[in-house]
This record gives structure tokens, sequence and C-alpha cells, in this order.
């Protein structure tokens, strides 16, 4: 679990670096340093804050539930296959999709045993 650990964490600090050219990079950074935290924490000690997991798994859930209301049709091809946002529904699929991540990498860590 130590590896799969590690390999989210580096998945969510790259997600944070992505979001650097983003209008609103302080907060996608924050939210994904932070979950890269954890992850690191759980990757490097065996153990992470449960409270800032738990923090960061209701806050992004909450933030799926203000945006599912203007999610809209999107394919695959659009949510991978072009790193511009040519629609306004591609990148409300591709924040919605980060949230999950780290909503439910947050909720693995909250499950996980204190040592593992």
């Amino acid at each position: 679990m130590r590896l799969l650990h590690g390999l989210v964490g580096l998945a969510l600090l790259l997600s944070a670096v992505v979001q650097l050219n983003d209008p609103d990079p302080a907060v996608w950074l924050l939210l994904y340093g932070l979950a890269a935290h954890v992850a690191a924490m759980h990757c490097l000690l065996g153990r992470a804050p449960r409270l800032l997991a738990g923090v960061l798994c209701v806050l992004a859930l909450s933030w799926i539930a203000t945006l599912t209301p203007s999610l809209g049709a999107v394919s695959w091809a659009e949510l991978i296959g072009d790193a511009r946002m040519l629609r306004p529904e591609v990148e409300v699929a591709r924040e919605v999709g980060g949230l999950g991540l780290v909503a439910g990498w947050m909720a693995v860590s909250l499950v996980m045993p204190r040592r593992a």
C-alpha cells in the first residue's frame, strides 16, 4: 500500500503542477498539494493526519456537488485528447475528475490502519 500511496501522491503532485496555467491556480495547488502531502505521509511514515484527509474529502465532495449541475456531456476524446479547453463543459468535467481523485484517495486514507 505504501507504494500505491507514493504513486498516487506523485499523480496528485503532477496534477498540481499542470494547474499553473489555470485561471485560479492557488486553490488547485493548495488542494492537490495537501492531498499529495497526505499520500506522501502514508507512503513514508505509514500514517497521515486523518483530520486533514477528512477535511479534504468533504471539501472535494462538496465542490463536486456544486459543479455537477453545470456538468454537460463530454467525450473521452475531449477530456484527454487535447489540453486546450474548447468548451466550458470540458473544464468542468476535468475539475470533477480531479476532485474525485482527491476525494477518493482521501477516503482510502481515512480507512487505512494507522500503520500500513
